[in-house]
């Protein structure tokens, strides 16, 4: 199989560019396109590839592509996805034009997820043209709603289409993870009653709930008599310890200030820093007006740079996989309305119904009441399964290292189906760069990705 990995390898890689320059971020939906024209695009795309490529494809209601090799009763899967998070703010280059510098392909979407998609395609090539022999079908499933709740691949799963014996998907690390915290998904809004304030404080932060925002922007309207104040104020909080923002007057009467952070996956709130986060805390030094200041401060002292969940009165963990966390993903403030979104990952052995009510009863006292967008329980894979054991053999031949089970508080697609766990594609000694700027990966990590699926496939299905 090796020798066909390196044959098709620039073949591989050309494919890779081709689907990360179609910036399928969720758009509107349309009769023929569910999640948006480029994310179906994007599923065209992956299995046209396929059936250029001798395999039997097909795709179901313009949500789910198959590409399929093989014979045999039983069917064995890897699940991926084409659809993207938005490119967000401080890319170097552009996020979807798939430029490739001293051997690293940049781009939205290239490791998560279309490059480990494309990645399985090339492998089930190599295997198919080795001519190994299997005992089962291998099926590669493309969902197109991972970062938005998993709908298309619920949607294949409820509608009662074929489902693998075993498989996996590839949208985390190596070397396996058998623990996935659940994830709560929120969608908050209170009203703010004083009409006289409405229109005095317009805050946008963020791209998407599963990212640790980046850039977060207000526009602050004052009276030209307490402009000259409000300016000392904004002084002043500049030398204090609330991150990098910078600010601006914008005519005679308004402020715009823009603060920065550090993007990370929603999962990974400890690894960046929060930029909605960071307006906040500078807007709650100031001397607006009360109703505004009130919400201000109730989501500094509720959630504030805590990620944790602590002063929510959700905090918890577990020895499998760690502490709850909390990110604060979007933040929208206009005439009478604030609106933000949270990202829960709790751990395995909890469950939504306790945190809900905790956060129903404390939102409610502020006149905060929400709506849950996403609810994926945790999931557990007992260490002894069949999938578990022959993806370890995989790796420990691969590698040569000891395949260590570990927990994650991201969510993938191994939730939505039995006995599938993910695997892949972030080799431990890599940089981890899904969901931030500039994300890459390496032609050579690509590389060694398409050589461990293809084994994978083989052990899988032989």
């Amino acid at each position: 199989m090796k020798h066909f990995i390196d044959k098709d390898l620039q073949e591989a890689v050309d494919s890779l560019q081709r689907s990360i320059r179609i910036p399928s971020v969720k758009g509107d939906a349309t009769p023929e396109a569910p999640f948006g024209i480029a994310v179906l695009a994007a599923l065209n795309d992956v299995v046209d590839l396929g059936k250029r490529l001798g395999f039997h494809t097909g795709v179901f209601e313009n949500q789910v592509g198959w590409i399929e090799y093989g014979k045999g009763e039983h069917m064995v899967a890897f699940l991926g996805h084409v659809d993207v998070v938005p490119a967000g703010e401080g890319w170097k280059r552009n996020p979807f034009s798939a430029e490739i510098e001293d051997g690293i392909i940049y781009g939205r979407g290239v490791l998560d997820d279309k490059g480990p998609v494309i990645a399985a395609i090339y492998a089930l090539n190599a295997l198919k043209n080795s001519g190994l022999d299997i005992s089962k079908r291998i099926r590669i499933l493309v969902g197109t709603n991972e970062e938005n709740g998993f709908t298309a691949i619920k949607h294949y799963v409820s509608s009662k289409q074929e489902l693998p014996v075993m498989g996996f998907t590839s949208d985390a690390c190596y070397p396996l993870l058998n623990r996935e915290k659940g994830a709560l998904h929120l969608h908050c809004e209170a009203p703010i009653e004083n009409s006289d304030v409405n229109g005095c404080v317009e805050i946008c932060g963020g791209t998407a709930t599963n990212v640790v925002p980046s850039c977060s922007v207000a526009t602050v309207n004052i009276k030209p008599a307490d402009l000259e104040n409000f300016k000392k104020e904004i002084e002043v909080i500049e030398n204090g310890p609330f991150g990098t923002f910078s600010w601006e007057q914008s005519g005679d009467d308004s402020i715009k200030i823009e603060t920065f952070g550090i993007p990370e996956h929603g999962s990974r709130p400890e690894k960046g820093l929060n930029a909605i986060m960071v307006l906040l805390n500078v807007l709650g030094s100031t001397t607006l007006p009360l109703p505004v200041l009130n919400i201000i401060n109730y989501l500094n002292a509720a959630i504030g740079f805590e990620i944790d969940g602590k002063s929510l009165g959700i905090k918890q963990n577990d020895i499998e996989s760690g502490d709850l966390t909390v990110n604060l993903g979007t933040l929208n403030l206009s005439e009478g309305k604030v609106s933000f979104t949270l990202d829960i990952r709790y751990p395995v052995f909890s469950n939504s119904s306790e945190i809900l009510s905790i956060l129903r009863s404390s939102f409610g006292k502020e006149g905060i009441s929400f709506e849950v967008l996403f609810d994926a329980p945790p999931l557990f894979i007992d260490p002894s399964s069949e999938v578990i054991q022959k993806l370890q053999t995989v790796y420990r031949k691969e590698t040569g290292q000891e395949p260590e089970l570990l927990s994650t508080g991201e969510s993938t697609y191994a939730k939505t189906i039995p006995n599938l766990v993910n695997f892949g594609p972030i080799f431990p000694e890599e940089n981890y760069t899904i969901h931030q700027a500039d994300e890459c990966w390496s032609i050579d990590s690509f590389k060694r990705n398409i050589s461990m699926m293809a084994a994978a496939f083989y052990e899988l299905a032989r």
